[in-house]
């Protein structure tokens, strides 16, 4: 039997690691102001929740900020960011029909991206056992 994962205890737990992966961003938003360049806001909120979501749910440091090819954020982008509108309808059409998806070997998600995140599912659960 898993623990849950958002207990009262654990959510104030959450807010420390929270406060952890503010400081990253906040120190990339203070270089670009020091340096006066612009800040691509919807990039710097997608790393943050990318290590919010990687720090709070999985238990894993990211690092969105320091690493700009970080395999949890690039496996994310792959799965949100379908390469074309084909693939996208692709995506579609195996989300609304699943068993013809099956049939005919179309997935949603690209499979080293499926992987990827199918392990990190896999030892957090081992993990939290």
């Amino acid at each position: 039997k898993l623990t849950p994962t958002f207990t009262s205890g654990k959510m104030k737990m959450m807010f420390e690691t929270l406060v952890e992966c503010i400081n990253p961003m906040d120190a990339a938003i203070t270089s670009y102001c020091i340096s006066k360049e612009p800040v691509d806001i919807k990039d710097t909120l997608a790393r943050f929740t990318t290590d919010v979501i990687g720090s709070c749910a999985f238990g894993l440091e990211c690092n969105s900020f320091k690493t700009a090819d970080a395999a949890f954020r690039n496996h994310g982008q792959r799965i949100f960011s379908p390469e074309t509108k084909v693939k996208a309808l692709i995506g579609l059409f195996a989300l609304i029909s699943p068993k013809w998806a099956n049939r005919l070997g179309v997935s949603v998600f690209p499979k080293e991206s499926s992987s990827f995140f199918f392990n990190v599912v896999k030892d957090t659960v081992n993990y939290r056992r």
